[in-house]
């Protein structure tokens, strides 16, 4: 019975790892979501009023997290700009939710932020309305796993299972 539980209770562990750390791509492959955040980082400057400066190349710094970065600095208004990151991701197929934040350059804390998710609820938007002074920002984006709820609960089922059975064999 020992061994069972054992094997039972290492089995449970790794697949609750699995299922963890599963992180399912947003759709789209790494070069049509840096065409994408170039398209954003376009979109964003032209709104400023800005049509020369360049739009330095984006970074992955984690997985599924992308880094724009810009030559020069701008100001921004954040109705406009989460109305380009949801036009520009939905026109690029990308469906997956996520959360924009823009950050100052020097010390990477974020000025502002807001989050995309599959449904109403898990939406947030503040800070509309509210025109950001001209800085040096950078754009991050990242998408959100698709790891639903209905994971977990498939791992504590087979937990239970699991123990149903080993209490049975006793």
């Amino acid at each position: 019975i020992s061994a069972t539980l054992t094997g039972v209770s290492i089995f449970l562990i790794s697949a609750g790892s699995l299922v963890m750390h599963y992180v399912e791509p947003p759709g789209r492959s790494k070069k049509e979501i840096a065409i994408a955040m170039r398209q954003i980082g376009h979109e964003l400057l032209l709104h400023a009023g800005d049509s020369a400066s360049r739009i330095l190349p984006v970074q992955e710094i984690e997985p599924l997290v992308y880094r724009l970065s810009f030559e020069s600095t701008f100001s921004f208004v954040p109705d406009s700009l989460v109305n380009i990151v949801q036009h520009t991701l939905s026109k690029s197929g990308i469906e997956n939710p996520y959360v924009v934040s823009v950050l100052e350059c020097g010390n990477l804390s974020v000025v502002y932020g807001f989050q995309i998710g599959p449904q109403d609820s898990t939406t947030i938007v503040p800070c509309l309305g509210r025109v950001q002074p001209r800085g040096c920002y950078l754009l991050e984006v990242s998408f959100l796993d698709n790891t639903s709820n209905s994971s977990y609960l498939y791992v504590l089922a087979v937990a239970g299972i699991a123990i149903v059975f080993v209490s049975g064999r006793k």
